[in-house]
């Protein structure tokens, strides 16, 4: 019986070849939309999922509380906190403080290159499952002389010789004895490096950070077997505080295996990151395999005229229902697989641009029965879900009537394919808004004014000499043709990231505390920065006293509510110093910020960038004076630069990514809906071809009968339009929220992807409904 089952449905394929390519086109599209998110899905859930101990790894966190008495939750914690928790809380077994990425000088003997890095406490290696082919563990990270390295660094420097107990230069001033050789690091850790250099090399030249009120390094613990986070969460709760009394920082845990996928927080909670696109890309893959099963059930129905007298004969011939069922079901389920088939095919040719897009090293492990069963298992439920309606409805015709030539519907099949069209479209229409609204916020982010000019703006790290000899090499890169100006600065625009509480201003009140983003600079910050001054003036050289002066902005004046400010004594780290400038707000972190109070100090000698701005036109110009200039005073280091436009590019690469998705996501959304609306409008043509061959001979033209097929289909779209835009409108609301500065979900948005769809479909149907419209009448009319 099965096989006689596969010989009617190939038969079938071959006899009906419109609709079965239609429908394998439709699904082969809708399982390799499935197909590519569920990829970029497991890629994203498998994130730091590598840890034998992953169930016992936290980060600390901390929720700091200011004036407004808002939680706002950090991950930078005090140097020495994760050996005091170590020591002085049970439950904890091991713990380590680890620095961000830094990019140091790795030289060994006469091979010289920047590898990137981080300092750490000697517990690393024990709590995470970073394996070593060589060295101990526990004892790896203990001498403050050591050094860890990468297979990968391991083979740069030494080739096929056993690096151990080689010695390597960092930063041409300190030597460090190769105690270990890890595995690479996989490309789905949070933690990267190249290489792992011991925290108290790091903190000997950064003494700040061992006090308790500075902040700046991660910290990491893990627990006993059969401790709770709850019962840590408790105990640390309060642990910075009786260190240093009155700072109003909780403690608390967030799992290690949580930090990728949901790394935001609001109000001292949890409150998204990458899971909303893990969650939001779920949905679109429901959505568009949901859009191709429609589409198969609206084809299947305009089938039916076709086959109701082969579904009637079999009937006569002795089929039950219940067998008719199966061979439909078993048809549908066929074409899906058929459908799966296509669908890797595609996936396996539009991968390379896939990996290009999402910047991820995705790939079908075929040897992986998991993964090719949940392949498989999505194809058989999209088989039966598309395959239930056609074949209940199919097998429920009257022979008599079939066979008399008498087909009919009943009216509630008639308004549930109606439904299908109406439900179809709704999902389309929400894709096409909400692919609007993410453009809209992503060309927002790129066009905003930031209030400073981040065009043609050059950052040269200081290091090596350029510390040393960093006002010779300001004032001489100043000099080079292409250049208009130069300064330094400690951090970067675009990542601002040092803050402090230590600031006095009058009338403050003594219990109101404020968080206020710092940084030290030279001389030209403001002119090459290119941000607008509001009052009084730029650090001047004609100025002695402008070492113990500030610059502020007017966030910064809105919260000391200061009138007037400039000429103002505040007090800074304990240095008091008059206001002799007031900038206007800028940006220097993301836009899912609010700009924060700044305060500029002039200390260049803290710096450790110097940022040039280069004439239009001129910037590579530029660059080869800025590259000769260094080699001539930094002849260890090689030259290396960045533009902070490409920071900001980096910045928002997620929302890059996700919008370049949905754009393709919609647009295939779009084409399976036509798909379905074509069918449907074959099966109206089929059930009114009589009736528009009378409608021809009395006189109708092309365009009435254009209109008479498509005015119905039209009502369902608008239809559509009116139940989809609310729930649109509130996804978007919701996703908006994320950013402090967005755009306003304006009127024509809602006008676009309505009258977008009504385009859509009114082309759909009257490219298939010209076909009815020009069909000979005689055609249709010989058997009266």
């Amino acid at each position: 019986m099965l096989l006689n089952y596969l010989k009617i449905t190939f038969r079938n394929f071959l006899r009906y070849k419109y609709f079965t390519a239609i429908n394998l086109l439709g699904l082969a599209l809708g399982l390799s939309c499935s197909i590519f998110i569920l990829l970029w899905i497991i890629d994203e859930l498998k994130f730091d999922a590598f840890h034998k101990n992953g169930s016992r790894l936290y980060r600390v966190m901390e929720n700091q509380y200011y004036a407004d008495g808002v939680p706002q939750s950090e991950s930078s914690t005090p140097g020495i906190l994760a050996e005091a928790l170590k020591n002085e809380v049970p439950e904890i077994s091991h713990a380590v403080q680890i620095t961000w990425e830094m990019q140091e000088l790795i030289t060994v003997g006469k091979e010289s290159h920047k590898q990137t890095g981080r300092y750490s406490t000697s517990d690393l290696l024990e709590m995470f499952s970073f394996p070593l082919v060589s060295g101990d563990a526990k004892t790896a990270l203990v001498k403050p002389t050591s050094i860890v390295i990468s297979e990968k660094t391991a083979a740069r420097y030494f080739g096929h010789e056993d690096p151990m107990g080689k010695i390597i230069r960092v930063n041409n001033q300190d030597d460090f004895e190769v105690t270990g050789v890890l595995q690479n690091v996989p490309s789905n850790s949070s933690l990267q490096f190249d290489f792992i250099l011991p925290f108290q090399a790091w903190a000997k030249r950064n003494e700040w950070i061992l006090q308790w009120g500075n902040n700046g390094p991660r910290a990491f613990v893990m627990l006993h077997e059969g401790v709770t986070q709850q019962e840590v969460d408790a105990k640390i709760k309060d642990f910075i505080e009786q260190k240093l009394p009155d700072n109003n920082v909780e403690l608390f845990l967030q799992p290690y295996t949580e930090i990728y996928l949901y790394s935001n927080f609001k109000d001292g909670k949890q409150n998204g990151g990458r899971i909303d696109y893990v969650k939001s890309f779920s949905m679109v893959a429901f959505v568009v395999l949901l859009i191709a099963c429609i589409n198969f059930m609206n084809l299947a129905t305009a089938q039916s005229m076709k086959r109701a007298k082969e579904i009637s004969i079999r009937k006569v011939s002795g089929a039950t229902r219940k067998v008719l069922i199966i061979q439909f079901m078993g048809e549908a389920i066929l074409h899906s697989l058929t459908g799966l088939a296509g669908s890797l095919l595609v996936v396996e040719m539009l991968l390379p641009m896939f990996r290009q897009i999402t910047g991820k090293e995705i790939f079908i492990s075929y040897s992986d029965p998991t993964l090719l069963l949940t392949f498989v298992g999505i194809s058989l439920a999209t088989g039966i879900v598309s395959g239930s309606y056609p074949a209940f409805l199919l097998s429920s015709f009257n022979i008599v009537g079939v066979l008399k030539g008498r087909l009919k519907f009943n009216p509630g099949s008639i308004s549930l394919r109606k439904g299908l069209v109406v439900f179809q479209f709704c999902l389309t229409i929400v894709l096409i808004f909400c692919t609007l609204v993410v453009y809209r916020q992503i060309k927002f982010i790129k066009s905003k004014n930031l209030g400073f000019d981040r065009e043609n703006l050059v950052l040269v790290n200081l290091e090596g000499d350029l510390n040393k000899k960093m006002e010779t090499f300001v004032n001489e890169a100043t000099r080079l043709p292409g250049i208009k100006s130069a300064t330094v600065s400690t951090t970067s625009p675009l990542q601002a990231g040092n803050s402090t509480t230590a600031v006095e201003w009058p009338g403050k009140l003594p219990d109101k505390k404020i968080l206020f983003t710092q940084m030290s600079v030279g001389y030209d910050y403001i002119k090459t920065m290119g941000i607008d001054l509001k009052e009084g003036r730029d650090f001047a050289r004609d100025f002695a006293s402008d070492s113990n002066a500030y610059v502020i902005n007017e966030e910064t004046v809105k919260k000391m509510r200061l009138e007037n400010p400039v000429g103002q004594t505040i007090t800074f780290w304990g240095r008091p110093g008059k206001i002799v400038g007031v900038v206007k707000d800028y940006h220097l972190n993301s836009l899912h910020n609010q700009i924060e109070p700044v305060i500029l100090h002039l200390h260049p000698q803290w710096s450790n960038l110097m940022m040039a701005r280069t004439e239009p036109g001129k910037t590579t110009q530029a660059l080869e004076g800025l590259k000769s200039l260094t080699a001539q005073l930094n002849p260890l280091y090689p030259f290396e630069y960045h533009f902070v436009d490409e920071t900001f590019e980096k910045q928002y690469r997620s929302e890059t990514t996700v919008g370049t998705l949905a754009n393709y996501f919609t647009v295939l959304a779009i084409f399976i809906s036509c798909l379905g609306l074509m069918g449907l409008i074959v099966f109206t043509s089929e059930q009114r071809t009589k009736e528009i061959g009378v409608r021809k001979v009395l006189g109708a033209s092309v365009r009435n009968i254009l209109f008479l097929l498509s005015k119905d289909f039209m009502v369902l779209v608008i239809i559509a339009f009116i139940i989809s835009t609310p729930l649109a409108w509130y996804l978007m609301s919701h996703w908006l929220n994320n950013y402090a500065y967005r755009v306003d979900i304006g009127w024509w948005v809602f006008v676009a992807s309505g009258s977008a769809s009504i385009v859509i479909a009114f082309l759909t149907v009257s490219l298939q409904g010209l076909r009815a419209a020009l069909a000979n009448p005689v055609e249709s009319l010989r058997s009266e």
